[in-house]
């Protein structure tokens, strides 16, 4: 029974040294000195180092993992962007247009219903490609003969637009996956009450 409660005792101490560090920025995570892992020593006394050591590596992970969902969600943004002025380019500002619409909800819907960290890896690159497009788009229309004036607002609407129909476009995802998360609890708690 002791053996019980001293690991449930130190399953606490675990969970609050986790909470401590989960605030910490991942860049102090990543190069925590001797003095902090001393101080967190002293400070989480029941804790040996190896369990210490295994806490940060388990909060470290955890925050690389949400960046990256973080940046997962703004990639059909980027990809847009970059789409819709190779398109732009190469098709003219009519398929751009299209395409700036049907990739957004694309990517918009992918984005809200899967996350693979190797495919995030790859395609986080995309950011760097994003200004880049926005010139290429530039160019594309300037070559279409517009005047400079419509070619700055079409850029500030490939850019604000992108943020606006993007929210738009997640609205029925997540009406999606909340009626599912409905339907999963009505499903357990009938699935409760006929045992």
């Amino acid at each position: 029974m002791s053996e019980s409660h001293g690991s449930k005792k130190k399953l606490e101490r675990g969970r609050k040294l986790a909470r401590e560090i989960y605030d910490w920025d991942l860049k102090r995570l990543m190069a925590m000195t001797s003095e902090e892992k001393a101080e967190l020593k002293k400070k989480h006394s029941g804790l040996s180092s190896t369990e210490i050591d295994d806490i940060v590596a388990q909060v470290r992970e955890a925050k690389q993992i949400e960046m990256q969902r973080v940046g997962w969600l703004a990639l059909p943004h980027d990809l847009t962007v970059i789409v819709t002025a190779v398109l732009t380019v190469l098709f003219g500002w009519k398929v751009g247009l299209v395409a700036y619409v049907a990739t957004l909800i694309l990517f918009e819907s992918i984005a809200q219903f899967t996350f693979h960290a190797g495919v995030y890896r790859i395609l986080s690159f995309a950011v760097w490609l994003t200004y880049p497009a926005y010139a290429l788009f530039a160019y594309g229309l300037y070559r279409q003969a517009f005047p400079i004036w419509q070619i700055v607002v079409a850029a500030i609407v490939l850019w604000v637009g992108t943020f606006l129909l993007g929210a738009l476009a997640r609205l029925p995802s997540r009406m999606i996956l909340q009626n599912l998360s409905k339907s999963r609890v009505e499903f357990e708690r009938r699935k409760g009450g006929k045992s």
